[in-house]
């Protein structure tokens, strides 16, 4: 899930191709072996999932993702799709709906927050869109099992591959999402005490973890960087093997161990000393 405000955040600029009086419905279905698509700021949403899609998949190795992009003109019409496209019950939609964009598992839709997105730059557009079909192809590598892995690697890599796709496709560099989540991380408020990786497994302790404002842009922060160092110490493809093995087992911990060769409990103490030299 994107958070309401992205990493490196810059005065908001008005996107041409972004401005929506109608809802959008895009379908997100990118055919592996396809010639590299063109992308411009100005071709707008469709433009922008074609070339996430031909990154994830043709230079990440990520695989194929399917569902549908839907595209809200107005946070009134974003909330009540929740209700009407996911289910929701309207009593419990002001607290899904803060994000810029929302992938959903068993629906394989895409909820994004059009009118927010149209006031940000082009870049964390592409960004927010990355970060939530990550989502997607994690889904996918899980069978579409809807099984929950660790909430901190889940959104961590998500922030991950938003920039290595952003980097790919010239929009931004990797390093410069990886400066962001150092600064954040050591911009934390004083007295305020980012809560442990263990405390960041099960969706509750995440959701609990980022609906404090003044803490939320660190906790993301701090699981981008896990996940950077998670990659560099035992390789994407064990990352990508991990949330494949949710397809047959929902026990985070074992299915942890058995990507990486060691417990989670262990690779937060080897992060957590790690952290000084960031």
């Amino acid at each position: 899930m994107a958070k309401g405000r992205p990493w490196g955040f810059i005065p908001a600029v008005l996107l041409l191709a972004g401005c929506l009086t109608t809802l959008q419905v895009i379908p997100i279905d990118y055919t592996p072996g396809s010639a590299r698509p063109a992308i411009s700021r100005y071709a707008g949403y469709e433009s922008d999932v074609k070339a996430i899609g031909y990154v994830m998949i043709e230079e990440l190795k990520l695989p194929r993702v399917e569902g549908t992009l839907l595209v809200y003109p107005s946070r009134q019409e974003y909330q009540s799709g929740f209700v009407t496209e996911l289910g929701a019950s309207p009593d419990r939609v002001a607290a899904k709906t803060g994000a810029l964009a929302v992938a959903n598992c068993p629906y394989k839709k895409i909820l994004a927050n059009g009118e927010r997105l149209s006031n940000l730059p082009w870049h964390v557009r592409v960004r927010t869109l990355a970060h939530e079909m990550t989502h997607m192809a994690q889904f996918a590598l899980g069978g579409w099992s809807c099984r929950l892995p660790h909430a901190w690697l889940t959104e961590g890599f998500a922030h991950w591959a938003a920039y290595r796709v952003l980097e790919k496709l010239g929009l931004d560099s990797f390093a410069s999402g990886r400066e962001a989540a150092v600064e954040s991380v050591a911009g934390l408020k004083s007295g305020r005490a980012l809560p442990p990786l263990s405390r960041l497994s099960s969706q509750p302790d995440w959701d609990g973890a980022v609906r404090d404002p003044g803490a939320a842009e660190s906790v993301y922060g701090q699981s981008f960087l896990a996940a950077d160092y998670l990659i560099g110490q035992k390789g994407m493809a064990a990352v990508v093997e991990y949330f494949r093995m949710f397809e047959r087992s929902n026990n985070r911990d074992p299915n942890f161990k058995a990507a990486f060769g060691a417990d989670a409990a262990r690779f937060e103490a080897d992060f957590n000393a790690q952290r000084k030299n960031f």
